[in-house]
């Protein structure tokens, strides 16, 4: 063989990649849905409806603030002040749960 066959040794080593990392995605996938599960309940125990919103929008479904702003017509300063206002619910009524 004039290449010595080492085209497969590539293709093997290509494969194996490809499989790494699809096993690497699939573990941060599973801890992000781990850690949503975990949060779900926290969010559902905020009283006002706009910070349960909020942080759904934020932590669940990985929206950027200025992204909720923009989607429910509200100022990016507005927003921020309902994510710390139920950051600090959360911290104050789940401590050994929630850091800030």
């Amino acid at each position: 063989m004039p290449h010595g066959g080492g085209g497969h040794d590539q293709v093997a080593d290509g494969a194996i990649n490809i499989l790494e990392i699809k096993a690497a995605y699939r573990e941060v996938l599973d801890e992000l849905e781990r850690m949503r599960n975990e949060l779900d309940p926290l969010i559902n125990a905020l009283e006002n409806p706009d910070d349960r919103a909020v942080m759904r929008l934020r932590y669940i479904n990985g929206f950027s603030p200025e992204d909720i702003a923009e989607a429910i017509h509200r100022t990016d300063r507005s927003i921020y002040y309902y994510l710390s206002r139920a950051e600090d619910q959360l911290v104050r009524k789940y401590p050994d749960k929630v850091s800030k």
